[in-house]
C-alpha cells in the first residue's frame, strides 16, 4: 500500500507544478516580460511540457522547472494580493499590540487573523491609490 501512495504523492507534486508553472507564465505574459525574463531555452523547456502533456518525473526536470520558475518570479511584479498582505500584516500587528496594551487579551489574534489583515491592507491600498 505504500508504493502506491507514493505514486499518487508524486502525481499530486507533479500537477501542482505544472499548475504553478502555468500561473507563473501567464503572469509573465501578462506583464510583457515574458520573453526578457526567460531564455528560449528555458521557454522551450515549458513549451514541451505544456505541450505534450509531459509530467515532470524525475529529478532532472523536476529542478529544471523549479529554477525556471524560481528565474521567473523574480520578475514578475507583486500582485494586489501579495501587496495588500503585506501592508496588512504591519497594520495588524501593530493594532494587535495596541489592543493588547489596552487590556484587551484576545487582541492577540488579530496579528495571524488572515481577514483582518486583507482587510487592513486593502483599506491601506485604497487610501494610498485615492489620496
Amino acid at each position: 500500500m505504500q508504493p502506491s501512495l507514493k505514486v499518487s504523492n508524486e502525481r499530486t507534486k507533479a500537477k501542482s507544478l505544472l499548475g504553478v508553472l502555468e500561473s507563473v507564465k501567464k503572469r509573465l505574459i501578462r506583464q510583457h516580460v515574458y520573453h526578457r525574463a526567460l531564455s528560449p531555452s528555458e521557454r522551450g523547456i515549458i513549451h514541451l511540457v505544456e505541450r505534450l502533456s509531459v509530467n515532470p518525473q524525475g529529478y532532472p526536470i523536476i529542478k529544471a522547472l523549479v529554477g525556471i520558475i524560481s528565474k521567473a518570479r523574480a520578475w514578475l511584479r507583486p500582485s494586489k494580493y501579495q501587496r495588500a498582505m503585506v501592508a496588512g500584516r504591519e497594520l495588524a500587528r501593530k493594532n494587535s499590540l495596541a489592543a493588547v496594551g489596552w487590556g484587551l487579551e484576545e487582541a492577540e489574534s488579530w496579528a495571524l487573523d488572515r481577514s483582518y489583515i486583507l482587510f487592513l491592507g486593502w483599506n491601506s491600498l485604497a487610501s494610498a491609490w485615492h489620496g
